[in-house]
């Protein structure tokens, strides 16, 4: 199994301390970011196996009530939806490889511990 396929294995099993790529998508850090990554990885896990545009997206998840418990901003919806249109249409491995062209910096590790960690904390109020 290559890196891709373990790393989307662990994506999808939602396996807690493995690691996997995934890309600086608002620019920010803390839970900005953690809020757009929260949002894309279980939209993905709801929509994985569609093909769907990012505008279909964005409407999407915007009448998903597990969506407004994170509050998120417009701009956060925008581009997760952006995001999440290259990944279910084009594959994980490309979304990666298209960042890593132009932006590599963008690139980093995420795990399911810490997008649990963000619900826990931040959304189970």
């Amino acid at each position: 199994m290559n890196r891709e396929s373990r790393e989307h294995e662990t994506i999808v099993k939602k396996i807690p301390d493995e690691l996997f790529r995934t890309v600086d998508i608002s620019g920010m850090s803390g839970a900005y970011e953690l809020c757009c990554q929260w949002l894309l990885w279980n939209a993905y896990l709801k929509l994985r196996g569609r093909r769907m545009s990012d505008e279909e997206i964005y409407e999407w998840l915007k009448t998903q009530s597990w969506v407004d418990k994170a509050r998120p901003s417009g701009v956060q919806v925008v581009a997760v939806s952006a995001h999440l249109a290259v990944i279910l249409n084009e594959g994980y491995s490309m979304w990666l490889a298209k960042i890593a062209q132009n932006e590599s910096g963008r690139i980093y590790f995420m795990n399911w511990k810490l997008l649990n960690a963000f619900e826990k904390c931040y959304l189970e109020k």
